[in-house]
């Protein structure tokens, strides 16, 4: 019940009608189209390795799942466009799941220390966004077989959440980001 008091804004509704918050949003998800779209390393046309998906989780973490969601979407869909990509649906429901589950299990974890919040935060939206629904959408629309992608996005995304973690953590045990993150929240 917790989850939808009027005082408690978990969810990240309200965020999103603050200007600075939907400003932050907007650079935030520039940056996932920068580290995603333009410094990414293509191993042919479905593998790419990339920290796309550090500022969405940061979005979500910082700001609320609901707006994590919508700064994957806004990424996705702009990368894709600004690249030239084809826009596919449930790679976007992908981007989307990994900023909602990073700040779900974020809000979620609020009583556990910030580096098993972000850990656990970091490996579940990659597991359900880029592992399982990602492949899962790359299989279908490259018609590649599902069990050899899956295995080696896992490695990829394994070696990923490594690293985004580690700057995650760094980022929300940083006090100048964090009373910066909360003064753009009033």
């Amino acid at each position: 019940m917790f989850l939808f008091t009027k005082k408690n804004d978990f969810w990240g509704i309200r965020k999103l009608k603050n200007l600075k918050v939907l400003v932050c949003v907007a650079l935030f998800s520039a940056i996932s189209i920068v580290l995603g779209k333009f410094l990414a390393i293509s191993i042919g046309d479905a593998f790419r390795i990339s920290f796309e998906n550090l500022t969405i989780m940061l979005t979500g973490m910082m700001f609320g799942p609901l707006v994590g969601a919508f700064s994957g979407i806004c990424a996705d869909i702009l990368g894709c466009i600004l690249r030239g990509y084809t826009i596919i649906p449930i790679l976007t429901v992908g981007a989307a799941l990994i900023g909602f589950v990073s700040g779900l299990f974020y809000n979620i974890l609020k009583n556990t220390s910030e580096i098993w919040r972000v850990s656990i935060s970091t490996f579940f939206s990659h597991a359900l966004g880029s592992v399982i629904v990602k492949t899962i959408g790359l299989t279908l629309y490259y018609e590649m077989p599902f069990i050899e992608t899956l295995i080696l996005r896992s490695l990829n995304y394994l070696i990923v959440f490594l690293a985004e973690t580690f700057v995650l953590i760094l980022l929300v045990k940083n006090k100048a980001f964090i009373a910066q993150i909360e003064r753009i929240k009033r």
